[in-house]
């Protein structure tokens, strides 16, 4: 018996261990941060930040102004982000992850996904989201982005266009959903179609808490 419960430990031990796995498309926004216990990861780098941001047009600066926000960042970057994934898609270990606890809530999240996924990342984002509510076109000649190009138009057929040697194609797409909107950025480089995807509550967004979205305003 006492080397069944030895066994049962080990065994439970290592199935905890491996589910450390952390899928960024099941976090739910505004919900209390404590439940994913967002400590307990290997990070790259855990940084705090006291205030909101304000753009001063005096020095052309943004600055940090403290009136009690409290925001912790959790930052996945290099090998740490073995620990994480969007949907099952795995996340591009240069530019990595971040998700945003912002006075004790989920406020926010950023990721970039391999670009060889970037399709399927676009196809979960269509099927859970829908229709965007608001697109941003960008053009660029086809010619010099004939890969990217040909992606985009397989998965995005009515929201690309060809005029004129250019290659019309949404740049930004945005859901907003009651508190939260969601964005996904199309980046065509000459062979390949990067991304980024950024989630934010309005309150967040509201209180200019996060540095990323702060030129990101409609």
């Amino acid at each position: 018996n006492m080397k069944k419960s030895i066994l049962f430990i080990a065994a439970v031990f290592v199935l905890t261990g491996c589910s450390q796995s952390l899928d960024l498309s099941k976090i739910q926004l505004n919900s209390d941060s404590k439940a994913y216990h967002l400590d307990d990861y290997d990070v790259f780098r855990r940084q705090e930040q006291k205030g909101h941001y304000e753009y001063s047009e005096k020095d052309n600066s943004l600055n940090l102004i403290d009136n009690g926000e409290r925001v912790i960042s959790y930052i996945f970057m290099d090998e740490y982000v073995k620990n994480i994934h969007f949907a099952g898609l795995k996340i591009n270990p240069t530019l990595g992850a971040e998700i945003a606890d912002y006075n004790g809530k989920i406020a926010f999240i950023s990721a970039e996904i391999k670009s060889s996924d970037t399709l399927k990342l676009i196809a979960y984002l269509m099927n859970t989201l829908g229709e965007p509510t608001k697109i941003y076109e960008n053009s660029i000649t086809e010619e010099f982005h004939q890969i990217p190009c040909q992606k985009m138009s397989e998965a995005l057929p009515s929201y690309t266009k060809r005029k004129d040697g250019e290659f019309i194609y949404p740049g930004r797409l945005v859901w907003k959903k009651e508190n939260v909107t969601y964005s996904l950025i199309l980046d065509p480089l000459t062979e390949v179609l990067g991304n980024r995807v950024y989630i934010i509550t309005k309150e967040a967004f509201n209180d200019n808490v996060i540095f990323d979205y702060r030129n990101l305003k409609e």
